[in-house]
């Protein structure tokens, strides 16, 4: 009999997956293809007050070889056919264990907690559930960009005196009408895409920056691709949607933000390492932009004394523009279909070459 473990972060997610539509699908696979399901809380997670966004947020910027898996954790896997994971780390240690392991599932879009060179070398297959949470972050990259052009959280009368705000002698920024904005996309690939649609709503012209974007896609939404500097110099509002890789890490520094138009709004819902902080940083502070909206960051949870906390021309989030709808459904949805691919021999749809 085949074997597939799921790793879990805890009782509460275990009972997710046990019960309910998603249990049900789990277990009609198994019945289907003769698999055994066993689950494992996963406890190669260090210890403190937030142990997941740490050890997540770690893995996403120095992969998945720090993280330390338990005796028992690796007799477990030993013998797995597939192994399921969330954010969990699949890294030598554990591949070195798992003897038997064919396919290693990766439940969010991202790779970056799979050390997939190793899985490669080994003849392990590694897939992942892309376009997961893309609906909540267009919604929410879109959301951010319209509270900070309006200046809706500033206008907010509901906890403070008065009526206006800024008063008329204030040398305020009118905000842009978004049908005579230039938004700008770093990334034009399944939330980039998105976004794209929605502004399209707007009558926004639309530019985007991605050496790997499908040419014939952004023509057909009428997005002019462009370079980097250049979407970065024409936008009124620059909006980042690009996968944090060695390649891209830091791609929008200091020059790149210098570049930017100082009534221009930065916003960032995609991952806080594809920025140089501390030349955004300056450049709030020394008012060469317009501002910026951000929920993501270098470090998260965010510090109370962090110095972006203190300026006014942000606004911060923390990471929540993919906490909408039902991610956990559509997760798992999307891997369940991959499997049952795979216990069929059928091409994987999703699988990372």
């Amino acid at each position: 009999m085949k074997k597939m473990v799921i790793f879990v972060n805890d009782e509460l997610q275990l009972e997710q997956f046990r019960s309910g539509y998603v249990g049900k699908r789990y277990q009609a696979i198994a019945e289907a293809y003769g698999v055994e399901i066993q689950y494992l809380i996963d406890t190669s997670l260090p210890s403190n007050d937030h142990p997941e966004l740490k050890a997540t947020h770690r893995i996403e910027l120095e992969g998945p070889e720090w993280a330390v898996h338990d005796g028992h954790t690796l007799e477990v896997v030993k013998d797995a056919d597939v192994i399921l994971v969330g954010f969990h780390a699949v890294n030598t240690q554990l591949l070195n264990a798992a003897e038997n392991l064919k396919l290693v599932g990766a439940l969010r879009s991202g790779w970056e907690n799979v050390n997939v060179p190793a899985c490669t070398e080994r003849h392990v297959a590694v897939v992942t559930c892309p376009g997961r949470n893309s609906e909540p972050v267009a919604d929410y990259a879109i959301a951010m960009m319209m509270a900070f052009n309006r200046n809706i959280g500033r206008d907010d009368i509901s906890k403070r005196p008065g009526w206006k705000f800024p008063d008329p002698e204030h040398n305020e920024i009118r905000p842009v009408l978004m049908g005579e904005a230039t938004i700008g996309l770093i990334g034009f690939g399944i939330i980039g895409k998105k976004v794209a649609k929605r502004l399209s709503g707007f009558g926004s012209r639309v530019i985007a920056y991605d050496p790997y974007a499908d040419q014939e896609a952004a023509r057909q939404m009428g997005v002019e691709l462009l370079p980097l500097d250049d979407v970065m110099s024409q936008s009124d509002i620059i909006s980042v949607h690009a996968r944090l890789l060695p390649a891209t890490k830091g791609m929008i520094g200091a020059h790149e933000i210098a570049c930017m138009k100082p009534t221009a709004i930065f916003v960032n819902t995609a991952r806080g390492g594809l920025v140089d902080e501390e030349a955004l940083l300056r450049a709030l502070q020394e008012k060469k932009i317009r501002g910026a909206a951000l929920d993501v960051f270098h470090e998260e949870p965010l510090p109370n004394d962090h110095p972006l906390r203190g300026l006014e021309n942000v606004i911060l989030t923390p990471h929540a523009a993919g906490r909408a709808g039902d991610t956990f459904k559509i997760v798992n949805d999307i891997m369940c279909d991959e499997l049952e691919r795979y216990f069929k021999g059928e091409p994987l749809r999703n699988q990372l070459k």
